[in-house]
């Protein structure tokens, strides 16, 4: 008791919180670091261990991560117990310890906690809000309900571990994909190393994309399969994608069947286009890649992969037996975005499509009286109506969910095209504004379902949004970025409530051009769809 070492202190804080060992009274934080330790000095010894050929250095990476994770627990845990007592110095001292480390967690929940443990002198009133944010960032953190305890048996109840059922934005999986859902927490975590201006930070956020952090294959309680955790790289490379009808349209467009890894791999490693470009232009030429075109098509992979499943009459043909529609959910949704409908109110939070399209729903006016995207709320009833259809094996059913959802879930991608053309007309081929790389990027996510559609319209979008040396971004104008989605919209069926329109600028504008007797804010149906597209390939023919 009288150490000062990490191993005594985790000593004294599992004896307040009732988490020792009862075999041995050992702290479980230090039997399970010590664990780990026999883990690591395992794997050195084997004769290959860290040559190129061998897996050594990603089994140790998630040791790595494990044992942080466990390390953090005694922290917090003083943390509440400096609380209880108002003990201002030490409330202070282990909350520069804890907080700092939930920045790669919701960001409204790591906003609260700063400003009440570190900006400001701790208020015991708040003590319940406080404890809440803490504990609901255990998940993220890397450890859960039982870790961390209950302080002194009666004073501070354990919190309860999260259900297999455990929404997200309402969805409730009946099967274990809230570790598949985590994948956002590594997307966050890179944009929190790419925040430093630092090569050690950017080549830790390499490492997260290589070999993963937060999102760990589920293993069943008792279970002696290896730990092991899925990374971006793995979704960027993986033959799932082969599921979905779509990967070949990006496959044939990049003449590349890994072309999210390499743009990713080469602005890691400084080669290409924007290899050596600003910082920032690197930072979200990267961010924007993985979120809408790794996890993007990993997440239509996974509704082909439902589809399959559905047919083959096996709906749960998965690792650790997860419900195929269940990982289509959470690929779309991910772990932040809370459990109320519509997900989290702070945009800040979410980091997969999802969220991008909340965002966009404020900027384009194309919200629900919640204040949640129209397009999200018609994308949730169809993942109600798929895990009902996935469930009856009602196939062909499911079939046409996916397509409506494979549809839908563009709408926020064109809303951001538009949105960074309005962005980019005024700057320069040259510029070191990230505005640039985010158009760049956002293009890049939709452009091949474009081309497959109508080639004279992905032609406009890559002449304005792709960066060419000594041509000027958006040279046409951001408008005419927005006619070009016109044809896809109707191929489509896609409503022009779900896009909008932004500062003058709307996706709707060509079918006021075309005289759509339904109204710009109507579906176009087969005749008239079919009509309106012969018209609009002459006027791009005779342009």
């Amino acid at each position: 008791d009288d150490g000062s070492s990490p191993y005594a202190m985790a000593e004294r804080a599992a004896t307040l919180f009732g988490t020792s060992d009862a075999s041995n009274g050992e702290a479980m934080v230090n039997s399970n670091i010590k664990q780990l330790f026999n883990e690591a000095q395992q794997i050195l010894s084997f004769p290959n261990a860290c040559r190129p050929e061998s897996d050594s250095a990603s089994q140790l990476w998630g040791i790595l991560h494990r044992t942080v994770s466990q390390m953090q627990v005694p922290l917090v845990q003083l943390l509440i117990d400096a609380m209880v007592r108002e003990e201002q110095d030490r409330i202070s001292l282990y909350a520069k310890a804890v907080v700092p480390q939930m920045s790669s967690c919701a960001a409204s929940a790591y906003r609260r906690l700063k400003e009440n443990l570190l900006d400001r002198t701790y208020d015991p009133t708040k003590f319940v809000d406080i404890l809440a944010d803490l504990q609901g960032n255990y998940d993220c953190l890397g450890f859960g309900c039982e870790d961390v305890g209950a302080y002194q048996t009666d004073k501070v109840a354990q919190c309860a571990e999260l259900p297999v059922n455990y929404p997200m934005a309402e969805y409730s999986p009946t099967s274990h994909v809230h570790l598949h859902s985590k994948i956002d927490l590594d997307v966050n975590a890179i944009k929190a190393l790419l925040s430093f201006d630092s090569e050690k930070s950017w080549a830790a956020a390499k490492d997260v994309y290589m070999y993963g952090k937060n999102s760990e294959v589920y293993r069943a309680p008792g279970s002696s399969d290896a730990y092991t955790v899925r990374s971006l790289q793995s979704l960027a490379t993986s033959a799932l994608r082969k599921k979905s009808p779509w990967y070949t349209l990006f496959e044939d467009y990049f003449q590349d069947p890994n072309y999210a890894d390499t743009i990713v791999m080469d602005v890691f490693e400084g080669r290409g286009k924007w290899g050596n470009s600003a910082r920032e232009q690197k930072a979200e030429m990267l961010t924007k890649t993985i979120q809408y075109q790794v996890l993007y098509m990993y997440l239509l992979a996974e509704a082909g992969d439902a589809d399959a499943d559905c047919r083959s009459g096996d709906k749960n043909d998965n690792v650790g037996g997860a419900h195929s529609w269940d990982e289509v959910a959470a690929y779309y949704i991910g772990s932040l975005e809370g459990v109320a409908r519509g997900g989290s109110t702070d945009f800040a939070d979410g980091q997969l499509q999802w969220n991008l399209a909340n965002k966009r729903s404020t900027q384009f006016n194309t919200q629900v009286p919640e204040g949640y995207a129209l397009v999200n709320s018609e994308i949730e009833d169809d993942l109600y109506a798929g895990k009902g259809e996935l469930d009856a094996y009602a196939c062909d059913s499911l079939a046409k969910t996916i397509k409506r959802i494979e549809r839908n879930s563009i709408v926020p991608l064109i809303q951001s095209v538009i949105r960074y053309a309005l962005k980019m007309e005024d700057l320069t081929y040259s510029s070191s504004s990230k505005d640039i790389a985010e158009g760049e990027a956002f293009a890049l996510a939709v452009l091949p379902i474009v081309k497959s559609v109508d080639k004279p319209g992905a032609i406009v979008l890559e002449n304005n949004m792709i960066i060419q040396d000594g041509v000027q971004p958006v040279a046409e104008g951001a408008q005419r970025v927005a006619d070009a989605f016109y044809k896809t919209m109707v191929e489509f069926e896609l409503e022009c409530e779900l896009v909008g329109q932004a500062d003058g600028v709307s996706a709707c504008d060509m079918f006021r051009k075309m005289s759509n007797p339904a109204g710009p804010f109507a579906s176009v149906s087969l005749i008239s769809s079919v009509a309106v597209v012969g018209v609009s390939i002459l006027l791009v023919a005779f342009a």
